[in-house]
């Protein structure tokens, strides 16, 4: 994460905050507008422990493209590092795309989810 700001030149309001906002668009995108579901999932914990997960593996996605780009010199600035970071977030595109680690995760998150919203 502190690697993360650092890169981006955030602290920990800026990046907080830009988590926390993608983990409701997503939210939106995928329920629909459904404010009730929405509102519901966002005081969940269970929610937020598996948009964790999802989040430090795109984290990681992101440095290792930092790493490659910085390595052939291709990537110049504060301005493409975020350009990057942006499109490697973003909740409305990853709603609508299988995430590559989430299948294994999504029936034992909805498991917990369920126990926790009874």
């Amino acid at each position: 994460m502190y690697e993360v700001m650092e890169l981006l030149e955030w602290d920990l309001m800026v990046y907080t905050m830009f988590k926390y906002e993608c983990g409701l668009i997503y939210l939106e995108t995928v329920l629909k507008g459904d404010a009730g579901a929405i509102r519901q999932l966002e005081e969940s914990a269970a929610y937020w422990g598996w948009w964790k997960l999802h989040w430090w593996q795109r984290e990681k996605d992101f440095l290792q493209a930092c790493e490659k780009q910085h390595k052939k010199s291709m990537l110049n600035g504060l301005h493409g590092r975020r350009q990057i970071y942006n499109i490697a977030h973003h909740p409305v595109d990853l709603a609508q795309c299988v995430n590559k680690y989430g299948v294994a995760l999504e029936e034992s998150w909805c498991r917990q989810l369920v126990k926790e919203l009874r």
